[in-house]
């Protein structure tokens, strides 16, 4: 009957577990002493040795200067240019004569990219 539950209590549903040996243990009981049976394996040395060894993971060399040779990064003036627009102008958006948004679109190579609002 390992892992069996049993729930009859006069306290409404209490959890109580029933093991092979007859021990009932309640789900705190359970946990507190598999807790401390964790901590006292590790204690005694049942862990691996080989567990904490980083045997994939190189030193960094110490007299290595990351600052001394700067990375090519001509892609972010590429990618800063993809968004900057050519130029931009604002109209008003009234669909059905309700309402009316002033708007303001952004022009890329003379076709409307996106429109923000223009919040004034």
């Amino acid at each position: 009957m390992l892992g069996r539950r049993i729930i009859s209590s006069s306290r409404g549903f209490q959890a109580r577990w029933a093991f092979i040996s007859g021990v009932r243990l309640s789900r705190r009981e359970f946990m507190a002493l598999l807790s401390a049976a964790a901590f006292s394996s590790t204690l005694l040395g049942e862990l691996p040795e080989g567990l904490f060894e980083f045997r994939f993971i190189e030193p960094v060399d110490p007299e290595l200067n990351p600052l001394e040779t700067y990375p090519n990064r001509d892609w972010e003036k590429v990618y800063r240019d993809i968004y900057n627009p050519d130029s931009t102008f604002t109209y008003l958006c009234a669909p059905n004569d309700t309402h009316g948004c002033i708007l303001r679109a952004n022009v890329k190579n003379g076709v409307v990219m996106y429109v923000d609002p223009t919040f004034g």
